[in-house]
């Protein structure tokens, strides 16, 4: 069966760089480089909740929630990097990067989640 976290995730990606490509300039860098880390980060944290349920099942919330806050801390960051690094500031634009994060890291959580889901439920099944 097709995993749905791999499929979104380049989905999202790809309508992130078509967006960004229209945008142009700074507001489609910061499309482009919000879309990347807000899936980069969303990716590893269902890779640990996939751990989680692979070796522990009843710690799976307590991945979600781990998952949750690095996500959380990790647009804190990236706003924060981009908004005081000057180089950055000149060609990223800070908003356009913290509306894309959280978008692109929504999907691939929810997508993760379904994924981790089904694999709770075929091991029940077993």
């Amino acid at each position: 069966m097709i995993q749905r976290t791999p499929v979104g995730t380049l989905a999202t990606v790809g309508v992130a760089a078509f967006a960004a490509w229209l945008a142009g300039g700074a507001v489609g860098t910061g499309i482009l480089a919000g879309t990347l880390l807000g899936c980069a980060v969303a990716g590893l944290g269902i890779a640990l909740q996939a751990k989680m349920a692979r070796e522990a099942p009843h710690r799976v919330l307590q991945a979600m929630g781990v998952a949750f806050l690095a996500k959380f801390l990790a647009m804190i960051a990236v706003g924060v990097s981009i908004r005081v690094i000057d180089p950055e500031a000149a060609s990223v634009d800070w908003r356009a990067a913290l509306i894309a994060f959280p978008a692109a890291a929504l999907t691939v959580s929810v997508l993760g989640s379904l994924d981790v889901a089904r694999t709770l439920r075929e091991q029940r099944a077993v």
